[in-house]
């Protein structure tokens, strides 16, 4: 196998990958072995078709898949260990048809955009301010409600009443007419003073362990996000559930609200960290300003972010971006007639400012040794359910808390998400300690504005 680079253009690079028989060879053969052990063929056993036979129908296309995993994996092995940093995927170039019907040579070549070099300049010139939440004592009010409630005695009675926790499992057919389909769901908790509707409240009104009856899912909660932690479905098969299951009760959880005693404090704040009321509205408030004040710097991240790039203009392969968008979005449309170059134009001016913030990023990110430790990925995820749960207002017990974390952690586009957020906020906090930004104190209500007018989409 031979592998050469060339410059294409400015930052574009022409990687050429010629190989020969005898470096996809051995893979051919052991892939045909293996697939004539699955294939079937009539008149034949399965796994004792001829060699011959599989080889005269299979060869041509295994040896393709073959030829193309190989000269992919040793693409990037070579753009990783010569170090070469590239925008968007490699473009293969446009070649004659290849003839796999036997072993032979082939050759194949790709355009790589370049990371271009970047030097980032911090603005020390600009009309930033870090607003600073001020906490109300209603809210304190509200926070301290809700830890009382959380922290409070757990009882098991056998006939739920109204504002219970009713835990059980339901059951449902996925296709009606076909009763091989029924499943169930278990670990379904549903908080009684929580359904919107009256007449679902008092479905659960009365209920003793191992009753079951019927009720409409989607009726339940107000919002995808609350049926799908208490409903324990994913919020992307909600929909798919039909309007009536079948609902076992399986505990019945009663909760009293805590007395603000020694006990109280040492569970919510720590043995000894808090001893009266004061102390620990003081701790609520804190924390109050601290599940706010992250939005509040979020929203200054995205303005230094702004700041930043227009601070820093860097070349791009234009070219080779447009190119490659346009790649994308035929590969994924149905209208194959589409005039992608075009569509790919509008989309690249729509993006290049974060294309090229991708860059500065990965430049400071790559100087700075900035790095998200697993360790901090969990403690973000479980923040961030705590976070959600708190602003639909759904105190759980912390048991069951513990358990919508757990199931939250195997969603790997969340997790992917909230490391990409936890990188980019290290990079623009490592900005902004180099740089001077005045505060200005913003009451809470005057807080939740500002955010809501940051984090609204625009039309």
């Amino acid at each position: 196998m031979n592998i050469s680079q060339e410059k294409q253009e400015d930052l574009v690079l022409k990687v050429s990958i010629d190989v020969v028989p005898e470096d996809y060879s051995t893979q051919v053969n052991q892939a045909l072995k293996d697939l004539r052990k699955r294939v079937n063929m009539p008149g034949f056993r399965p796994g004792k078709v001829p060699p011959g036979l599989v080889n005269k129908m299979y060869a041509s296309s295994v040896r393709a898949d073959e030829v193309g995993k190989l000269v992919s994996e040793k693409l990037f092995e070579f753009l990783r260990d010569n170090q070469i940093d590239y925008l968007g995927e490699p473009i293969p170039e446009i070649q004659d048809a290849m003839d796999f019907a036997r072993e032979s040579e082939y050759s194949f070549a790709y355009s790589v955009g370049l990371m271009p070099e970047a030097n980032v300049e911090v603005p020390q010139k600009h009309n930033l301010q870090r607003l600073v939440i001020e906490v109300a004592e209603t809210q304190i009010d509200e926070e301290l409600k809700n830890l009382r409630k959380q922290y409070g005695k757990t009882e098991s009675p056998e006939v739920a009443e109204q504002g219970d926790m009713v835990s059980g499992q339901m059951s449902y057919h996925e296709d009606i007419e076909d009763p091989e389909t029924f499943k169930t769901v278990k670990g379904l908790f549903i908080p009684t003073d929580r359904l919107q509707k009256e007449e679902d409240k008092e479905l659960f009104v009365g209920l003793n362990k191992g009753d079951e009856f019927s009720f409409n899912p989607h009726t339940l909660f107000e919002d995808k996000k609350a049926a799908s932690i208490y409903l324990a479905t994913d919020e992307d098969a909600l929909d798919s559930l039909p309007n009536e299951v079948l609902f076992e009760v399986v505990h019945i959880t009663r909760m009293t609200d805590a007395e603000l005693t020694q006990e109280f404090y040492d569970k919510v704040f720590g043995e000894g960290e808090v001893s009266n009321e004061q102390e620990a509205r003081l701790r609520l408030s804190d924390y109050l300003k601290s599940t706010i004040q992250p939005r509040l710097d979020g929203k200054l991240l995205g303005e230094l972010r702004e700041a930043v790039i227009d601070a820093n203009p860097v070349p791009l392969p234009e070219s080779f971006l447009k190119r490659w968008l346009a790649l994308k979005e035929q590969n994924r449309s149905e209208n194959k007639e589409q005039d992608f170059l075009s569509l790919a134009e509008d989309m690249f001016q729509n993006d290049q400012r974060y294309i090229r913030w991708q860059v500065l990023r990965a430049k400071v990110e790559k100087d700075n040794n900035i790095e998200v430790s697993q360790e901090e990925l969990n403690q973000e995820a479980e923040t961030t359910v705590r976070r959600r749960l708190r602003d639909m207002g759904y105190p759980l017990p912390e048991e069951q808390m513990q358990a919508v974390v757990a199931r939250f952690k195997t969603d790997r586009e969340e997790m992917e998400r909230i490391y990409t957020n936890m990188v980019e906020f290290k990079v623009l906090q490592h900005l902004k300690d180099q740089m001077s930004i005045p505060e200005q104190n913003l009451p809470w209500e005057e807080a939740e504005k500002e955010i809501q007018q940051a984090e609204t989409p625009l039309a």
